[in-house]
Order: C-alpha cells, then structure tokens, then sequence
C-alpha cells in the first residue's frame, strides 16, 4: 500500500493516482469548502450536484450519480507546454488516449492533497466533466484548482478561450 497520493508517474504526460472516494451527495458548498479562495460563483445553483438536488429537488445531477463512488483518477496534459487549444480540440486528445473527462466532485478530492501535487509540479487542474461546465450567455465555464499555497482555491476557467499548457486535466480511463 502507497503512503502518497501519486501512484506512478509515466513518460507520457499522466499521472495516476491512488483510489479515492468521491461522496456524490455533498453540495458543491461542502465539497469546495475549507479553501481560502474560492470563486463566489462556484455554487450549487451553478454546478448542480446529488447533494444539492435532494436539498432543492429542483436541482439535477446531470451525471445522474448519488451516494459513494471509488473512482481510479489520473492527471492527463494533452497541451504541451508553450501550446494553447480550443476544448473541443483539448476533448478530442483526452479521448484519443483513451481518457474521459471528471468532474467537480472528483476535483475536489484533490484539495487534501494540494501539497503533494504542487511538490510534483502539478499547478494546475482542470475538470471538463458535464457536471464541471456551468453554462452562460457568453458561454461555458469549467471549475479548475489552484494548487499554488497564495492562491490555492477553486476558480472558473472560460472555455471560450485558449487552454494552456499549464493546465492538468482530472481523467479516468475508459
């Protein structure tokens, strides 16, 4: 059994990561709490969760998933270092290596291990999952976590924009 997060590191740009339990029924208020910089607008209004859809039955999980989940994650970097994508073409490389995009209940998982990964050289992560995109006029938005102590907190990211090369992205396998 591995005492750290990090389970193996490989030469591609992915980082697995030790099983975790992701708790589905948490509001979005619990799961990004304890950290000191927040977005306001990272609620469950915005992001609907298990959690917050049996507080408010008019707020739905759109991934449909309640309760407890094991999930095997891993930090995937599509975008190289001084390149910057769209998210369809971000999207398009995670599926061609055969990874799936997570969401902000399994990103949050990653806030007790924030030392860790800003030790390993992870600064930033960011979660495409359906259930991580908070929809406006001006287009989407996905929650994304600063691991730098100064500014360590959850964040919105417009995703009518470029996505970078410092970017990390939260991912299981297919």
């Amino acid at each position: 059994m591995t005492s750290g997060i990090i389970v193996a590191r490989r030469d591609l740009p992915v980082i697995e990561l030790a099983p975790m339990v992701a708790r589905l029924d948490q509001t979005v208020e619990d799961m990004i709490a304890g950290m000191p910089n927040n977005n306001p607008d990272i609620t469950s209004a915005h992001f609907p969760t298990a959690g917050a859809a049996g507080r408010a039955r008019s707020l739905e999980c759109r991934s449909g998933k309640t309760g407890q989940e094991e999930v095997r994650l891993c930090l995937a970097k599509p975008v190289h270092d001084r390149e910057h994508l769209q998210t369809a073409d971000v999207l398009r490389r995670l599926d061609q290596a055969g990874f799936v995009p997570e969401d902000l209940p399994q990103l949050c998982l990653l806030k007790d291990h924030a030392e860790e990964l800003w030790a390993a050289g992870v600064y930033y992560v960011i979660a495409l999952g359906p259930d991580s995109i908070w929809q406006k006029p001006d287009g989407g938005y996905a929650v994304y976590f600063i691991l730098n102590p100064e500014d360590r907190g959850f964040h919105l990211h417009w995703l009518g924009g470029d996505l970078g090369g410092q970017l990390w992205f939260l991912v299981r396998r297919k």
